[in-house]
C-alpha cells in the first residue's frame, strides 16, 4: 500500500498516521501549572532523542475541533517563558555579525514579539483562504 499521509483514501477505518511507529511508545508527560497545579498525560507523538545527555521530546498539537491547546503545552511553554525566548530571538536578530553571516548565504535574520508573529500568521492565512476561495478549491480527503 503506497500512503500519503495528507490524504484520507486509504479504505481504512482511522488514519494511521499514528500506528506507523510499532509498538507505539506513549510518553507520561508532567508539567505544572504557573499555580502549582500538577497535569499528568499519556502522549503517543512521544520519544528519547539521546542517553547522554538524556533528552526527552513530545509533540502535542490543539485539539483539532477547537484549536485550544493542550494543557500540557500550555504549561510546558509558559507566556514568561515565551515572551523571554522572544527576547533574545529579537537580540539575536539585531546582532550585526550574525546579521553579516546570514547575508552571506541569502538570508536575513528577523524578529518579533509573538503578538506581531500572530499577527503575521493570521495575515497570512486570511490572504491564502482569500485566494483558496477566489480559485474554488476545496480540501481533498
Amino acid at each position: 500500500m503506497f500512503y500519503e499521509p495528507d490524504k484520507d483514501d486509504h479504505g481504512l477505518p482511522f488514519n494511521p498516521y499514528k500506528s506507523i511507529v510499532v509498538p507505539r511508545p506513549i510518553g507520561w508527560i508532567s508539567t505544572i501549572t504557573s499555580d502549582g497545579i500538577v497535569n499528568l498525560a499519556p502522549y503517543s507523538q512521544f520519544n528519547n532523542l539521546g542517553y547522554d545527555p538524556p533528552y526527552v521530546m513530545f509533540s502535542a498539537n490543539s485539539f483539532p475541533e477547537t484549536g485550544r491547546r493542550k494543557d500540557s503545552v500550555k504549561n510546558a511553554m509558559p507566556i514568561e517563558l515565551r515572551d523571554r525566548i522572544a527576547a533574545d530571538i529579537r537580540a539575536a536578530a539585531a546582532d550585526p555579525a550574525l546579521i553579516e553571516r546570514l547575508a552571506a548565504v541569502g538570508q536575513v535574520a528577523r524578529g518579533g514579539t509573538p503578538a506581531e508573529f500572530s499577527a503575521m500568521i493570521d495575515e497570512q492565512h486570511a490572504k491564502m483562504a482569500s485566494i483558496v476561495k477566489s480559485l474554488g478549491l476545496k480540501p481533498q480527503r
